[in-house]
C-alpha cells in the first residue's frame, strides 16, 4: 500500500478502512521517511515498511517475509501452534 495515494485519503487511512474487513497483510511503500509518517504507518501494524528507494531483492525478501509472518498470526489466531 502506497502511503501517498494523491488528493483525499492516505494510503494509511485506506489501510485502516481495509483491515475492517480484511484479515490482510499490508506492508507500507512510501518515498516518505518522515518520522511522522513512521509513526503513523506502525500504528496500523503493518508487515512491512519499504522506501521507493528500494532494489528488487529488498522489495520481494519483504513481501516473502511479510506472508510468513501473516501465516504465522493465522496458525496462532486459529490456535495450531507448532
Amino acid at each position: 500500500m502506497d502511503i501517498d495515494l494523491g488528493s483525499g485519503m492516505d494510503g494509511t487511512k485506506a489501510a485502516v478502512i481495509i483491515l475492517k474487513d480484511y484479515d490482510i497483510p499490508i506492508v507500507f511503500l512510501t518515498s516518505q521517511l518522515l518520522q511522522t509518517i513512521v509513526e503513523k504507518a506502525k500504528k496500523i501494524s503493518p508487515y512491512g515498511y519499504v522506501s521507493k528507494t528500494f532494489d528488487k531483492t529488498a522489495l520481494m525478501a519483504t513481501i516473502k517475509l511479510a506472508f510468513n509472518l501473516f501465516l504465522e498470526h493465522l496458525k496462532i489466531k486459529n490456535g495450531h501452534h507448532e
